[in-house]
């Protein structure tokens, strides 16, 4: 074996360390150390931060159109800076009665952890259930098996939108396991695992303003590292206000029409049998009351159309 290296292997090496190509052995010599932290990784480089930003983009639009078909209202969602944390520090915020939807992901260690507040849940169940969701204080309690089961609905569908946000780069199969409204039963809560936490602001009218958080663990940012970078990212809130009118249109609503009303005593009413009549304070020549979802909306006349029992609209 040969030991004794040739002028041109020599030359060759001097260039090579005056470029940098090789380090200097002195940096890493025995008994010295240089300190890494393993749970401050970056999700992605520098040059492709956009597709995180380009995903939380498609999160936020998917989110939106989600609730506003849940609601029946128009919806809101507006994606914040994400950050670095560790499970038990994201975990720590939670204190009390809590709402975290617990994920997991397909051939992926650890939880996805989709939080929501307190207030923010009994705002959208109150909404579910028809009333306005002002709720803008809350006391201490538990979570009833109902409002938990409203509250995964929710939860679900957002699970949902995730997966598709995120297709558009790498595959993602998430499975939705439960809702957890106890933190002390938090998996991970002294856990040390790097989290990539996403912050979105929900807004709907009637001055409902709260936030959703989504927790990732760096493994499910990995294969970002090797996807194309998208050429042009889609901000035009047109095509959001699009979605969204698309979802509302096709959600059915319940019209009803008031022939007339009346006020009777409960003796009354006890006593009625068929064959009765009841009067009413409407006149015969006065429109039909329609209501829409609820509310008054048009005037109509009543009639008969292909056979069948009909109300004429008269006035909007």
């Amino acid at each position: 074996m040969r030991e004794i290296l040739t002028q041109e292997e020599v030359d060759a090496l001097l260039e090579a360390f005056d470029k940098g190509e090789i380090e200097d052995a002195s940096t890493s010599a025995p008994g010295f150390y240089t300190p890494f932290d393993f749970h401050s990784r970056k999700p992605i480089a520098e040059a492709q931060q956009i597709i995180i930003e380009t995903i939380q983009d498609g999160i936020a639009k998917g989110i939106a159109l989600h609730l506003s078909g849940a609601l029946h209202h128009e919806v809101k969602v507006t994606p914040s800076s994400g950050y670095n944390e560790t499970a038990a520090g994201f975990l720590s915020n939670f204190k009390g009665t809590s709402c975290v939807g617990l994920i997991t992901a397909e051939n992926t260690p650890g939880n996805v952890f989709l939080a929501v507040t307190p207030l923010l849940a009994y705002s959208l169940i109150d909404r579910m259930l028809g009333g306005e969701g002002k709720i803008e204080k809350l006391e201490e309690k538990e979570f009833s098996p109902l409002e938990v089961r409203l509250v995964r609905r929710i939860l679900e569908g957002i699970t949902a939108e995730i997966s598709k946000a995120w297709a558009r780069f790498a595959p993602l199969r998430l499975t939705f396991v439960k809702v957890e409204t106890n933190p002390k039963m938090l998996p991970s809560r002294d856990g040390q695992d790097p989290l990539y936490v996403m912050s979105y602001r929900l807004e709907a009218d009637g001055g409902l303003s709260r936030d959703i958080s989504i927790a990732l663990p760096y493994s499910l940012l990995e294969p970002l590292k090797t996807a194309p970078v998208p050429v042009e990212r889609d901000t035009k809130s047109a095509h959001l206000a699009a979605m969204i009118r698309e979802g509302l249109n096709a959600i059915p609503l319940e019209i009803t029409g008031i022939l007339g009303e009346a006020h009777l005593p409960v003796r009354k009413i006890l006593s009625l049998k068929p064959g009765d009549v009841i009067e009413t304070s409407r006149e015969i020549t006065t429109p039909v009351l329609l209501l829409v979802d609820g509310k008054p909306k048009f005037t109509g006349r009543p009639g008969v159309s292909s056979g069948k029992r009909a109300v004429k609209i008269l006035t909007r």
